[in-house]
């Protein structure tokens, strides 16, 4: 699937500033969270989320979820030398057993990081609504207006094709 546009919260938009997250080498940890969660940009810590993350099964696992360093990720410079984005690998689930179920992929540091709020716990970074992302092969379904799906023996992708982060 085709990922849509990525949005930062408020916080880690000041964070990124002021140095509290080095994206360039900090681990992003990526989970799969259901349709009962509304996205606040007000929101901060990964435990003003959790209770809506995916439960661990069908492929999904909370205790192994992905992550990813941008450090790893590459600069698109060719495509327009004026506005150069990081290309990020893609993330991808094999469903097993049953179906993965999400409507938000969301991006958070795993770690406790020391910002102007104190020592934080789980900072988040951001989202991103795979209802918006546009469909593709390789097995999942959009099952109604507010989840994508992967059954049983099919992947749940997220390709970036435009980046992950693009400077405008």
């Amino acid at each position: 699937m085709a990922a849509g546009a990525f949005t930062f919260f408020n916080t880690a938009r000041k964070w990124m500033t002021d140095g509290s997250f080095d994206l360039n080498a900090d681990t992003i940890t990526w989970a799969l969270i259901n349709s009962s969660y509304a996205p606040l940009l007000t929101h901060t810590v990964f435990a003003d989320v959790s209770a809506n993350e995916l439960a661990t099964a069908f492929g999904y696992s909370r205790a192994a979820r992905l992550t990813s360093v941008l450090s790893d990720a590459s600069w698109d410079k060719a495509t327009d030398p004026t506005k150069p984005k990081i290309i990020q690998a893609d993330l991808s689930w094999l469903a097993a057993g049953g179906t993965i179920t999400a409507k938000w992929l969301l991006a958070f540091k795993n770690a406790t990081v020391t910002t102007d709020l104190g020592s934080t716990v789980n900072p988040l970074i951001g989202f991103l609504n795979l209802e918006n992302s546009g469909a593709s092969a390789d097995g999942f379904t959009i099952p109604g207006p507010s989840s994508v799906s992967a059954t049983a023996g099919n992947t749940l992708k997220i390709a970036w094709p435009a980046g992950l982060l693009a400077i405008t």
